[in-house]
């Protein structure tokens, strides 16, 4: 299924809505598994093992909160431009 653009504004608004609500909610996916990898890094540092696999596991998971915190920033910036009508991309 190939996808296609909304051709009016409206529509284009409500995607990059939807757009907006998934991102968000992964973000709070994201902290949440933060939080818990970093209490197993504790526990595990406590308990005297290894604890690099799950630290580098922590590291990936920031690495796509930044680019998830990046595409939130885009996303609200061309909700306000195709709500104002100063869209570069029209």
């Amino acid at each position: 299924m190939k996808f296609e653009m909304p051709r009016t504004p409206e529509g284009q608004i409500a995607m990059h809505d939807v757009m907006l609500l998934r991102v968000r909610s992964a973000l709070q996916d994201a902290a949440g598994r933060q939080e818990a990898l970093l209490q197993q890094i504790e526990r595990m540092i406590s308990a005297g093992q290894d604890a690099r696999p799950v630290h580098q596991a922590r590291k990936n998971l920031h690495l796509q909160e930044l680019c998830l915190r990046d595409q939130e920033r885009r996303l609200q910036e061309r909700l306000v431009s195709l709500q104002t009508g100063n869209s570069i991309f029209a």
